[in-house]
């Protein structure tokens, strides 16, 4: 839902407020996990710049967290640069559409499949 050419296009019609009130409860837990988040120190901030792509001070500030989350579900704009308009639903787009850097974790998984699903394990 945080995909701003997605949103709520794919949910089925019967199910669009239930997923519209786990999509604001999911925002009102990020925003509260990011209050401790905002005492990093300047250098860390200047280091982290580096890996930032939310250079632009220009998006206007949403006073309310439901109002942010209900603005960006009716805003028309498909382009993914109006995530900057929306500081909540941006850094839960980062969050929740970041891939895995490597493949490490996929094939620990493969192995543990051929651990598990060997001949000696098999009970007949």
């Amino acid at each position: 839902m945080t995909h701003p050419f997605f949103k709520l296009t794919w949910v089925p019609e019967g199910h669009i407020r239930q997923v519209r009130q786990l999509f604001l409860d999911t925002a009102k837990h990020e925003a509260d996990s990011n209050e401790g988040d905002s005492a990093l120190t300047k250098s860390q901030q200047e280091t982290d710049d580096f890996f930032s792509f939310d250079n632009d001070t220009t998006a206007p500030q949403i006073q309310s967290l439901d109002t942010e989350c209900i603005k960006f579900l009716e805003d028309k704009s498909t382009a993914i640069n109006v995530l900057h308009q929306y500081s909540t639903i941006k850094k839960m787009f980062l969050k929740y559409n970041t891939a895995i850097p490597s493949s490490a974790p996929v094939e620990r998984l493969f192995s543990y499949a051929g651990i598990v699903l060997n001949k000696k394990n098999v009970v007949v």
